[in-house]
């Protein structure tokens, strides 16, 4: 399944780009870094 094309003819990110652009975004600031690294931590993934 494929994204309709755009009319002015900008090319859209795939679905799959927005789905990982969504789960795997980057921390807005230093107390959201800390509070993944923590979660990460109690999950023993680090």
């Amino acid at each position: 399944m494929t994204d309709p094309p755009d009319p002015e003819g900008n090319q859209r990110p795939t679905l799959l780009e927005r789905l990982s652009a969504f789960l795997i975004r980057e921390p807005e600031d230093r107390e959201e870094l800390l509070t993944l690294l923590h979660g990460a931590f109690e999950r023993k993934l680090l």
